[in-house]
């Protein structure tokens, strides 16, 4: 019983025995058990998308954290986020998931970043970090500006003007 119903479609064609793992003591003879299960999901990732404006990338990202993290089988993760998501989120299959591979990479950086960052205000070094941070981050925007302002003839007038 492998057949497709319209919301069961984008969650691309979860058979039904393995929605029956997912819903448990629901009939497995109707289609009912593919729309309880996935339904209340779809509401909540639609009102979600149109309550903080996310794109359909971000939905996507937030359901591929979902299923990376959710207790479904091995098998069925690698069906849904391709044979190498075991390795790590850089490593899920981008035409499955649609999250660009770019995404992901900037997502597992900066996760990384706040993982050492942590470590160093552990071992007492909180002061030195954040003093060689604002001496960091204020060459780069010295740099910027540099840049900017020596390959621009006129500096064309808007309101964020002073703040430069």
């Amino acid at each position: 019983m492998t057949r497709c119903y319209s919301t069961c479609q984008m969650m691309h064609c979860w058979k039904v025995r393995s929605c029956h793992a997912f819903t448990c003591l629901q009939n497995i003879s109707s289609h009912e058990l593919i729309i309880s299960a996935f339904w209340p999901l779809m509401i909540e990732y639609s009102v979600s998308r149109a309550s903080y404006d996310l794109s359909m990338t971000d939905i996507s990202e937030i359901a591929r954290n979902s299923v990376y993290q959710s207790g479904f089988e091995n098998h069925l993760k690698e069906q849904w986020l391709g044979e190498h998501y075991k390795k790590g989120v850089t490593h899920c299959d981008e035409n499955k998931t649609h999250v660009p591979l770019i995404r992901a990479k900037f997502r597992a950086e900066h996760l990384a970043l706040e993982h050492s960052m942590v470590i160093l205000l552990a071992a007492g070094k909180g002061t030195t970090l954040l003093q060689e941070m604002m001496h960091q981050f204020g060459d780069a925007r010295s740099g910027q500006r540099n840049i900017l302002f020596s390959n621009m003839t006129q500096v064309p007038d808007f309101p964020e003007q002073n703040q430069l």
